[in-house]
């Protein structure tokens, strides 16, 4: 009874799952192109118990778990040797394919939950509160990490009228690669003056839905 305890006790989870997305295929092509794929390159992982697999059509949910015996430090090699295999079969896996993405974070423990409110605020405002919150909170002494749960990304809808499109020739897929385009980074050069080279910076990109909405539209001939 009066020996030392930890108030969280370590604990190893030997599960890791992996994921993957491929809009519009069927569950033959997943299984073909995506599942026996990765399955075939995961049998190589060191420890390695099992590897599971839940295919429907357009994603997939391998399961892989390490032996019981695996001590911590070899589970999170292994882990580590599943993400660097799978990247080595990049290149073989099909084109839209969205992933794959991995979760071995199962056993993390959150003590304390803080909401974040503020009347008169933004979203974006509280979220940039929020971030300066986390920030503060990982430099405690204890917390190893601090997650922003609910965070809703930032989206611009565009509305567009149909007759407008095709009286001109345009298609969504035109403004589409239009919006694309105008926020590629492409190199503009540098100008020698002899003593040092002057990089050429070309600004333009969308920042703003204004930006948007005066964008220029090349008409098909």
């Amino acid at each position: 009874m009066r020996m030392g305890q930890k108030e969280d006790p370590d604990f190893t989870f030997r599960v890791m799952v992996v994921q993957a997305v491929w809009p519009g295929a069927s569950i033959q092509d997943m299984e073909d192109q995506v599942v026996n794929k990765i399955e075939r390159k995961l049998q190589e992982t060191p420890h390695l118990d099992f590897v599971r697999s839940y295919t429907r059509a357009g994603s997939a949910i391998i399961t892989l778990q390490v032996k019981g015996d695996t001590n911590a430090a070899q589970v999170a090699d292994a882990f580590y040797q599943v993400r660097k295999k799978v990247g080595d079969i990049a290149n073989e896996l099909p084109q839209g394919l969205l992933g794959p993405y991995f979760n071995d974070e199962f056993g993390d423990t959150f003590v304390t939950l803080h909401s974040l409110s503020g009347e008169g605020y933004s979203y974006p405002e509280l979220k940039t509160f929020a971030i300066q919150a986390r920030d503060m909170l990982l430099t405690t002494p204890g917390v190893e990490k601090a997650v922003i749960i609910g965070d809703q990304p930032e989206k611009i809808y565009i509305d567009i009228s149909s007759a407008v499109l095709a009286s001109c020739g345009l298609t969504l897929a035109d403004v589409q690669n239009a919006i694309k385009g105008q926020n590629n980074v492409d190199p503009a050069g540098s100008v020698d003056t002899g003593m040092r080279s002057v990089r050429i910076s070309v600004e333009g990109g969308v920042a703003k839905p204004a930006d948007i909405r005066e964008l220029r539209l090349r008409l098909r001939q």
